[in-house]
């Protein structure tokens, strides 16, 4: 699920995405500390939910209160600047069962191999 065309230019706005949890340990401690200060980079407020429970995505005691079990479905909410950017680039790292890219693989420089 791509958000691009969705757009953060009303503030009353709110943007939300749903991703599964497809990490075999779930949403435990290395995860959800990954995830929140993922979110934290952004200036909008990030909600999580995980069925009945809700917490904010930049908290690392709300992420582990989720209790997001692999299969289990996050959805996210933002709203505030950068509202759409915070959510697909969440998604993804979830999507990627919280290995952010690895930015120094980002800059080698392959002419020294």
């Amino acid at each position: 699920m791509q958000l691009s065309d969705c757009t953060d230019d009303m503030p009353a706005s709110k943007v939300t995405c749903r991703v599964s949890i497809t990490n075999p340990q779930g949403l435990h401690l290395r995860p959800a500390m990954v995830l929140s200060q993922h979110a934290q980079r952004f200036p909008c407020v990030i909600r999580a939910a995980c069925g009945d429970r809700q917490g904010d995505a930049k908290s690392i005691l709300d992420l582990i209160c989720l209790a997001a079990v692999c299969g289990s479905e996050l959805l996210f909410e933002a709203h505030g600047p950068n509202s759409t950017e915070a959510l697909d680039s969440l998604q993804q790292l979830v999507r990627q069962q919280f290995e952010p890219p690895d930015e120094r693989m980002l800059y080698h420089d392959k002419s020294n191999d």
